[in-house]
């Protein structure tokens, strides 16, 4: 199974748990019902992103600047969806479950 595949079940699971996270889901769902296939597909793998990237900051020592620079900007080392989904699953350390989720 790959990470991405992996850390997307987890997210899941963390939804079920979280009334608000089930409260925007359904959210995401009302605008998705109204999208393509292929916009849904654009839609949903950016609330994916965005979630991770929240979860991810959540665990992270608080940047002082407006943007921080370790996910926004033209060289930010963790810009991407592939790097953020790389973090989250090194910081699981390749476990099952991912502590910061949980």
């Amino acid at each position: 199974m790959d990470n991405g595949f992996r850390l997307l079940i987890l997210l899941g699971k963390k939804m079920t748990k979280d009334p608000l996270m089930v409260q925007r889901f359904s959210e995401v769902w009302k605008i998705l019902k109204k999208e393509s296939t292929r916009g849904s597909v654009i839609v949903a793998s950016a609330v994916i992103e965005d979630e991770l990237q929240g979860l991810l900051k959540g665990r992270l020592v608080l940047c002082s600047e407006d943007n921080d620079l370790l996910f926004e900007g033209a060289n930010s080392p963790v810009g991407t969806f592939s790097s953020k989904i790389e973090l989250a699953y090194r910081k699981s350390m390749g476990s099952d479950s991912i502590d910061f989720i949980d």
